[in-house]
């Protein structure tokens, strides 16, 4: 955050590349010297590439520290618990919302038909979801430092449109070209008869990567403007949506598991990217008005 903040978004990308080396490293070091599970093995390099990451941005933010953070100045009021508050809870129900999907489909995908298909693909599906997602995800961030720039509104709502449409597109081309088969069969290795299970659960979720990018500029235009309850109040609404989709696909005992899993993400998202829409719809005006030209 605050290599960010103090515009040093390159060392933000070399600390990722960090976390994916550290994580190749321990990886075969992990699984070539040590007699270990599979599950023990993932822990172990999940650890080591944090706490890579870690290490590197601690290194990386200590002179910002010792001397731009001392000198800053600015004009907002004295930070408060309250204020804290308000601000970091929606992030934490965010990223909350994206860690309950994984459970919440797992306990729906058991007592749905075909449960042992529809578990074994749910992870993969859901995981290649997550990867496109990411870039959706990080652009609250970004909407967020960018909006206290002159006329930034009207190009940070543009690029969240592009990048809405690049995300469909991406995953539209990898399941409707032989890359799905690659993927899940070479990559991944599931059986042929799993694979076009998953390459369903991935048609039924096709719009979830491009809502995540709309979702984070309305998101962002709350967090701006202070505005955080709409954020809040998006995520339960996407909660409530999920978990009744869920809940009548397991009534309706018809459907394949997996796909009403990934109706139930789609909905959920569809539902928070409509609130967060009805909720944006002043300050984004504001946002978007048009600076009157400084007269000479």
């Amino acid at each position: 955050g605050v290599l960010i903040r103090f515009g040093k978004t390159r060392a933000v990308t070399i600390g990722s590349v960090t976390r994916l080396a550290v994580d190749f490293v321990a990886l075969t070091l992990f699984y070539f010297l040590l007699d270990l599970p599979g599950i023990a093995v993932a822990a172990a390099t999940i650890t080591a590439g944090v706490s890579g990451e870690a290490l590197y941005a601690k290194l990386r933010v200590a002179p910002i520290l010792a001397g731009d953070m001392r000198t800053a100045t600015t004009t907002d009021a004295p930070l408060t618990l309250s204020s804290f508050t308000n601000f970091y809870l929606p992030l934490v129900m965010t990223s909350l919302m994206q860690i309950l999907v994984q459970p919440l489909g797992i306990a729906a995908l058991s007592r749905m038909p075909d449960p042992l298909n529809s578990l074994a693909v749910w992870p993969v599906v859901y995981g290649l979801l997550i990867v496109l997602m990411s870039s959706g995800i990080a652009y609250t961030e970004v909407v967020v430092i960018l909006l206290e720039e002159p006329h930034a509104a009207v190009g940070l709502q543009r690029f969240a449109a592009k990048l809405a449409l690049v995300l469909t597109g991406a995953l539209f081309l990898l399941n409707a070209t032989p890359l799905a088969g690659i993927w899940f069969g070479q990559v991944l290795a599931l059986p042929p008869d799993l694979i076009a299970t998953a390459q369903l659960g991935l048609w039924i979720g096709l719009l979830v990567p491009g809502l995540t990018a709309l979702e984070s500029w309305f998101s962002g235009v709350l967090l701006f403007n202070r505005r955080t309850r709409g954020i809040t109040e998006a995520v339960f609404l996407g909660l409530l949506t999920m978990t009744a989709t869920l809940l009548s696909g397991i009534a309706w005992g018809a459907v394949a598991g997996i796909a009403v899993a990934a109706a139930a993400l789609a909905t959920g998202s569809l539902a928070r990217v409509l609130w967060l829409w009805w909720r944006t719809r002043r300050p984004r005006r504001q946002l978007l008005m048009p600076i009157p030209p400084v007269a000479a």
